[in-house]
């Protein structure tokens, strides 16, 4: 990586359901087949039966919901793991990679969203309409308010008597999960990592 700009402490991450507002758009996934035919559109053909390996719709809801998965962690979970390894090896300043996973429980249809692509804006940026939040979501709120002030005090999220989050690294692939609990984690969870650094989108 060229440092063609200037190195700041950085927060990346992403939810745990991305993709499953859009999980349609390779075409409808309603059965084993058409899972297959989007996983072809997407990655090709050639890939398609090691993601099936690593995606069975058997282990999933719904083949549509697997394909929720594997496009996640294709495109968000895996991406985000990757550009938190780069910019750890090219600046000294910290990189925190976090995985939000708390839906908004209180309105069905929302809840049916899970936790997808800008759920949690909900959470840092207030309440809008008559939505009314949880007390769970009231206290992720204030633990993810809390990490994103004290980042843009001084650079680092840690402290106010907030469970630790670990810098990521090249070696360490250190994350928060933020939800109901905050974790500290490491590694690329059951995202396949390894397997979508090595595997292109078409």
């Amino acid at each position: 990586m060229q440092r063609q700009y200037a190195p700041i402490p950085v927060i990346i991450g992403n939810n745990a359901n991305e993709t499953l507002g859009w999980a349609d758009t390779a075409g409808p996934v309603t059965d084993e087949a058409s899972y297959g035919a989007a996983l072809d559109r997407v990655f090709g053909a050639a890939a398609r039966d090691q993601i099936l390996a690593l995606y069975p719709a058997s282990a999933y809801a719904s083949p549509r919901e697997a394909f929720a998965q594997v496009t996640t962690d294709a495109e968000f979970t895996c991406k985000s793991r990757a550009v938190a390894r780069a910019l750890s090896q090219a600046q000294k300043e910290p990189v925190f990679r976090y995985f939000f996973n708390q839906m908004l429980e209180n309105d069905p249809q929302l809840k049916e969203r899970r936790v997808d692509h800008t759920i949690e804006q909900a959470f840092l940026f207030g309440w809008q309409g008559k939505y009314q939040p949880s007390d769970i979501e009231r206290t992720v709120q204030r633990q993810l308010v809390g990490y994103w002030i004290r980042m843009a005090k001084v650079g680092n999220p840690n402290g106010g008597g907030a469970v630790e989050w670990t810098a990521a690294s090249a070696t360490n692939d250190a994350y928060l999960e933020i939800g109901a609990t905050v974790v500290p984690r490491s590694g690329p969870a059951n995202a396949h990592c390894d397997f979508w650094d090595r595997t292109p989108l078409l």
